[in-house]
C-alpha cells in the first residue's frame, strides 16, 4: 500500500474549510481532517486492515477519495442544515444542531445554535449547559462560568459543570 493525502479546500459561507484525507502505511491508519485559517477544528483517525483495502473497488485511492468526498458532504450538510434552522428555529432543534456542531469543533457555529436555543427557551437547561461548555471549549472563561452558574443557581445538578 502506498501513502496518499488528499487536499480540498472549499468556501461554505463565510468560511473557508481545508479538508485533508491521508493514509499512513506504517500505522495503517486513515486520517481525515478539517481546519480553518490553519487550526485544525476536527479529526477523525480509523484504522484501516488490508482486508478492507482489497475488500474496497478501486483499493486505497478510492476507500480515501471516498472518506475524503463524506467528510466533506457531511460538513457541508451541517452548514446548510445551521442555517436552515436559524431561518425557523425552535430550541429543541437548535440545541441539536448546536451539539452536532460541537462535536464536529466548530465552536463558534455551536454558540450561535446554542445562543438561539436559550432566546427561544431559557427554561431549556441542556441548551443554556452546552452553551456554556462551548464557550469553555472556546476559551471564553469569564461567560462560562457566568452560564453555568445560572444553571447551579436554578437547583438542577450535573456533575460535569462543577
Amino acid at each position: 500500500m502506498v501513502a496518499q493525502t488528499l487536499r480540498t479546500v472549499v468556501e461554505m459561507g463565510q468560511k473557508k474549510l481545508a479538508f485533508e484525507s491521508s493514509f499512513n502505511d506504517s500505522q495503517k491508519q486513515l486520517t481525515c481532517a478539517v481546519s480553518t485559517n490553519g487550526v485544525l477544528v476536527f479529526e477523525q483517525k480509523k484504522a484501516v486492515s488490508k482486508d478492507m483495502v482489497s475488500a474496497a473497488p478501486g483499493g486505497l485511492e478510492k476507500l480515501l477519495n471516498q472518506s475524503h468526498q463524506n467528510l466533506i458532504s457531511e460538513v457541508e450538510f451541517l452548514f446548510s442544515a445551521s442555517r436552515k434552522i436559524l431561518q425557523n428555529p425552535s430550541s429543541p432543534i437548535c440545541l441539536i444542531m448546536g451539539v452536532l456542531l460541537l462535536t464536529r469543533g466548530f465552536h463558534d457555529d455551536a454558540i450561535l445554535q446554542f445562543q438561539k436555543a436559550v432566546d427561544l427557551d431559557p427554561a431549556n437547561i441542556p441548551a443554556v449547559k452546552h452553551y456554556g461548555v462551548a464557550m469553555t471549549l472556546k476559551g471564553d472563561f469569564e461567560n462560562a462560568r457566568h452560564v453555568l452558574g445560572f444553571i447551579l443557581e436554578s437547583g438542577t445538578a450535573f456533575a460535569d459543570i462543577y
